[in-house]
């Protein structure tokens, strides 16, 4: 995923996180859930595919930061296992900003890309759509307005409608890495202090 790809411990080992991809797919829900285009139709920014056919939404993160410093915890694994008895667990807030562009058949009315990204602004807090998200760790902060996009020529035959929403978010980020106790020592040769 986007926020923990590549995640690795100074061992190389792989490192557990709060997975971007349940960020990713908790914010995606949300459009889908909102607009009522199918599932295939709300689809993540420069994928490898053919366009969805009809109305169809593109995600795109704008922007991702830490809204503060990183803090460090320490704590015993349960259950633990040799050699990864401890948990170390970094934890951070995240802000970004998730672009919505949808691209619609319709330039006015229900269908409208406009009216389709204005059903995200007005149901983000209905408690079906907003507990899932809370549930992920994701807290929507902001609701930018929709704005209406010079619409392209598709095929260069047809005008197409798009508009263009920006939300603004909150995240928890986890990062956890296993860690050990050095328990016993074993002294192979005595140093000659002389």
């Amino acid at each position: 995923g986007l926020l923990d790809a590549g995640l690795r411990g100074e061992d190389g080992a792989a490192m557990s996180a709060v997975p971007s991809t349940t960020i990713e797919d908790a914010l995606r829900t949300a459009i889908v859930a909102t607009t009522g285009l199918a599932a295939g139709n709300v689809i993540w920014a420069q994928q490898d595919a053919s366009r969805p056919a009809g109305a169809w939404i593109s995600l795109a993160f704008l922007s991702l930061a830490e809204a503060g410093p990183p803090w460090l915890d320490v704590t015993e694994a349960v259950p633990p296992v040799d050699g990864a008895e401890i948990l170390h667990t970094v934890r951070a807030q995240i802000v970004g900003s998730l672009e919505a562009q949808c691209f619609a058949g319709d330039a006015t009315g229900a269908g409208s890309a406009v009216a389709l990204l204005e059903r995200v602004r007005e149901r983000l807090r209905f408690p079906s759509v907003a507990d899932p998200l809370v549930a992920a760790g994701v807290a929507v902060l902001d609701r930018g307005p929709v704005q209406q996009i010079g619409g392209g020529v598709l095929n260069s035959a047809v005008f197409e409608p798009r508009a263009v929403l920006v939300l603004r978010f909150s995240a928890a980020s986890e990062v956890t890495e296993t860690g050990t106790f050095i328990e016993t020592v074993e002294v192979d040769g005595v140093v000659d202090a002389a």
